[in-house]
């Protein structure tokens, strides 16, 4: 496989006009040209030191019982391939990705994402796997279709949460194929798909950086190496348009790269997060506690949703979600001044600005006054 990296910076956009949707103003993706044709390993240089040490590495092996993931998505079975690390679970059959999960709670929320899905009579077979000696581990997948012949593989380095799906796609024979312009499928199962800019949860068509799904427990997103997705949903499955119309033969292949990020929480914040990460991109942490009028500590409960806007009145871009009780709501975000507030309880709207610098952990207090 080929060894590159591609680069991708996050610019936070917040649109100016119109109502506020829950995931209203645009995460502006931009990859580098020719990202696709580059890229073989998906790097980062985390900003904030908190992955796993450099003895870590990723797996990739025949799952057996233990492996099962709960939830009731959940369909990986026994021979199925395992791709893993300290982070993230993926388990991919027959070149399809099946279940995905974080490595500690292990609850899978997804139905099923298959590339090239529009392939007419594509089968693929039990698939490939190995562990590299820079810690990261790759799973591949041999397919067929109509004259054709389709590579697929999956590739996860030893501390991301986010995994390279690269697919080729050449004639089998000795002549040309015209190849129809192809399109993965995202069946999102419990999670409710959304786009940023678009009204939640997503349905219709939505173009813009990424497109993903939010659950109870997880957080799923899907984005091109161009940073660019072309998306239709319909009752819960995105079609993705990746490739246009064309020819190829058993020397010209066509080569198409894509992303599959998964949130530490099951929120938008932390996909804009690890797809930041994916390539280097800095991030910064932040924690945000409430307090009453009278300045007393108010407690965090799981499930409480902070929002987030850049600039002064704007309509809210993403939200944290609490995944435990406590005393503060923490999550990381690209580096950037934001404004921030409580969603849907007593004294929600009342914003505070907090500014995330890059590799700190930056505060904010949130005034709730309706709070006892």
């Amino acid at each position: 496989m080929a060894r590159g990296r591609w680069v991708l910076t996050i610019g936070l956009v917040v649109l100016a006009t119109g109502c506020a949707k829950r995931w209203d103003g645009t995460p502006q993706i931009e990859v580098s040209p020719g990202a696709a044709q580059r890229a073989g390993l998906i790097g980062r240089a985390p900003a904030v030191a908190k992955r796993a040490p450099p003895a870590a590495r990723a797996h990739a092996r025949a799952m057996v019982a233990a492996d099962s993931l709960s939830g009731a998505s959940a369909r990986g079975a026994v021979g199925d391939w395992r791709l893993a690390n300290d982070e993230v679970v993926f388990v991919l059959s027959r070149g399809a990705l099946v279940d995905v999960a974080d490595a500690k709670a292990r609850v899978d929320e997804l139905d099923r994402f298959t590339p090239l899905a529009n392939l007419d009579g594509l089968t693929c077979d039990g698939g490939t796997g190995r562990d590299d000696a820079d810690g990261t581990a790759v799973v591949t997948f041999a397919c067929s279709a109509d004259g054709l012949r389709v590579e697929t593989s999956y590739a996860l380095a030893r501390a991301d949460r986010a995994m390279l799906v690269s697919s080729a796609v050449r004639a089998a024979g000795e002549r040309d194929v015209t190849v129809p312009a192809l399109v993965d499928r995202f069946a999102w199962g419990s999670l409710r798909p959304f786009a940023t800019g678009h009204a939640y949860p997503l349905t219709g068509d939505a173009k813009g950086p990424f497109v993903g799904g939010i659950g109870a427990a997880s957080s799923v997103a899907y984005t091109s190496t161009e940073g660019r997705v072309d998306a239709t949903t319909t009752d819960g499955v995105s079609e993705l348009r990746v490739g246009a119309a064309g020819v190829v033969s058993p020397a010209l292949e066509l080569q198409i790269a894509r992303v599959v990020a998964v949130g530490e929480r099951p929120d938008s914040s932390s996909l804009v997060t690890e797809l930041t990460r994916a390539s280097g991109g800095d991030v910064g942490a932040v924690a945000v506690t409430f307090v009453n009028a009278a300045g007393s500590t108010v407690p965090v409960t799981k499930g409480a949703e902070v929002a987030l806007a850049v600039g002064q009145g704007r309509a809210e871009i993403m939200r944290i979600v609490a995944v435990r009780d406590g005393d503060r709501v923490e999550g990381e975000l690209p580096p950037g001044r934001y404004e921030a507030w409580l969603v849907g309880a007593a004294g929600a709207g009342v914003r505070a600005s907090v500014e995330v610098r890059k590799g700190a952990t930056s505060r904010v207090a949130l005034t709730v006054p309706l709070a006892p």
